[in-house]
């Protein structure tokens, strides 16, 4: 088995057909409700556990981790999206959790984000809606975090995994792409 073979499917972009190969995941708006309900769910788990747990090297893996993904801008100079924003996002969402102190859990919020991948990218292509501030939203997940207020947390955390999945399926509803086989593609 290849290194792509191994990898790809657990990441969520490429689906194995047996004896035919690999194809891209489908686009499906029951996928993209399932995982996002699926994310934070089990996100928000890990992060009440995380706050109940975490001590102070968690918190300070938190505030390095944000503020490295702070200091990288998310686009580059043509607006295109940059992908050591996507690692440090990643980084930072696996820092809230990672104070659970549950390495199933933590085995399973990952797989998560990362079958979330193609969809954000999806999200970024295709959705016009740049009116979110992320920088804002990741800063409040740090401070409620920090300051240990569960409930806030994970209200912010669950608004905050559901705001792209929920444009992207504005975006396919509003073009016609409810029933779609395939990635999206912008209208002509």
């Amino acid at each position: 088995m290849t290194r792509a073979e191994e990898v790809l499917p657990k990441r969520g972009l490429v689906v194995a057909r047996p004896r035919r190969g690999f194809r891209m995941r489908e686009f499906s708006i029951e996928d993209i409700v399932g995982l996002t309900e699926s994310r934070v769910e089990i996100e928000s788990v890990a992060l009440r556990l995380a706050i109940e747990r975490g001590d102070v090297r968690w918190e300070t893996q938190i505030v390095a981790a944000h503020h490295l993904l702070e200091r990288t801008p998310l686009v580059d100079d043509n607006g295109k999206y940059r992908e050591e924003w996507g690692v440090r996002h990643d980084d930072f969402h696996q820092a809230l959790t990672a104070g659970c102190n549950n390495a199933r859990l933590q085995e399973v919020v990952l797989g998560l984000r990362a079958s979330a991948q193609l969809y954000r990218r999806w999200w970024w292509a295709l959705a016009t809606d740049r009116c979110r501030d992320p920088a804002v939203e990741h800063r409040q997940l740090m401070d409620l975090t920090l300051a240990r207020n569960a409930d806030a947390a994970v209200e912010a955390l669950a608004l905050h995994i559901k705001q792209a999945p929920y444009q992207l399926i504005a975006y396919a509803h509003e073009h016609g792409l409810d029933d779609v086989n395939g990635p999206p593609r912008q209208a002509d």
